[in-house]
C-alpha cells in the first residue's frame, strides 16, 4: 500500500499506539481514482438500503480485491535477517523467519499468489552501532556498501532476496520526514546495487505498550512486511500486487 509519500510501510493499525507502515518511498502522491461515469447520481447516494430493522434483508457488502499491477512477484523468497550490536532477541528473529514459512498462515495466504515457502537463511549479526538518527537513504546507502563487498556476509544480490534489518531502541529512522514509531513501525522498500534490484524491509524497535511482548510485536511487523514484499517487491519500478480493486479503492487509502 501507499501512505502518499510513504514507503511500502504498515498502514493498518497493529495496536492503538502503533500504526505499522507499509509501502516504499513513492515518487509521486498517490491520487484517487476517477469514478465511474455509471457510479450513479446525488439522487442514488440517498436512497434509503433496506436492512434488518426493516424486516428486509440487509445489504450485502463485498471486501476488496488486490489487483496486480502486471509487476513481479517472489515466487521463491529468501530472507536474511539483519541485527546489530547489542541485539537481544536476535535468535527469535531467525527462528520465526525460518518458521514463517511453512507456517498455515504463509501457507494459505501467500499460497493464494504462487508463492512459495520463505527460505530463511542465517542471521547476521553485524558488530557496529547504528547511528541515533537514519534516513532511508542512509540505509540504502549502507546496504549498497555491504553489497559491493566480495566477501560480505550478505553475498551477492540476486532479485530474489529480502534484506531484513531490525534496528535497536536507540535509532530513530526517518521516512521522508516521517518518525519511526510515531508514524510506522516497518516498511519495505527497493533500491539496485550493481544492475541488480534489490529489496529490503525496515523494523524499527517500537514500544509494544506493555500489551504484548517486544518479541510479539517484531514478529507481527516483521509477518506483514515479508507478505508485502513478496507480493509487491518492486513497487515502483515493477509494481504488482499493491493496489485495490476500483470498486473498493478506498479500502487502500484508509487501511493500506
Amino acid at each position: 500500500m501507499k501512505l502518499g509519500l510513504i514507503p511500502v510501510a504498515i498502514a493498518a493499525i497493529v495496536l492503538p499506539v502503533l500504526a505499522v507502515a507499509c509501502g516504499t518511498t513513492a515518487d509521486t502522491p498517490k491520487t484517487n481514482p476517477t469514478p465511474e461515469s455509471d457510479a450513479g447520481t446525488a439522487q442514488d447516494a440517498t436512497v434509503d438500503l433496506p436492512d434488518a430493522s426493516d424486516g428486509g434483508p440487509a445489504p450485502v457488502l463485498t471486501f476488496p480485491k488486490a489487483v496486480s499491477r502486471g509487476g513481479t512477484i517472489i515466487k521463491n523468497p529468501k530472507i536474511i535477517p539483519i541485527v546489530f550490536t547489542g541485539e537481544t532477541i536476535g535468535p527469535k528473529i531467525e527462528d520465526f523467519t525460518n518458521k514463517l514459512g511453512a507456517s498455515a498462515y504463509w501457507t494459505e495466504t501467500a499460497g493464494e499468489y504462487g508463492v512459495g515457502a520463505i527460505v530463511g537463511k542465517p542471521l547476521v549479526s553485524y558488530a557496529e552501532v547504528p547511528p541515533a538518527n537514519l534516513t532511508d537513504d542512509d540505509i540504502k546507502a549502507w546496504l549498497g556498501t555491504e553489497l559491493s563487498k566480495a566477501d560480505g556476509p550478505l553475498g551477492t544480490p540476486d532479485g530474489e532476496t529480502l534484506y531484513a534489518l531490525f534496528y535497536p531502541k536507540a535509532t530513530s529512522i526517518d521516512l521522508e520526514g516521517t518518525k519511526s514509531c510515531d508514524g510506522f513501525g516497518g516498511y519495505h522498500n527497493e533500491t539496485s546495487v550493481g544492475g541488480t534490484k534489490v529489496a529490503y524491509a525496515v523494523m524499527p524497535r517500537c514500544p509494544s505498550g506493555g500489551r504484548i511482548s517486544e518479541t510479539d510485536l517484531i514478529t507481527d511487523v516483521s509477518s506483514h512486511e515479508y507478505f508485502e514484499w513478496v507480493t509487491d517487491p518492486f513497487p515502483f519500478t515493477n509494481p504488482a500486487f499493491n493496489k485495490m480493486d476500483d470498486d473498493h479503492w478506498v479500502w487502500g487509502v484508509g487501511f493500506g
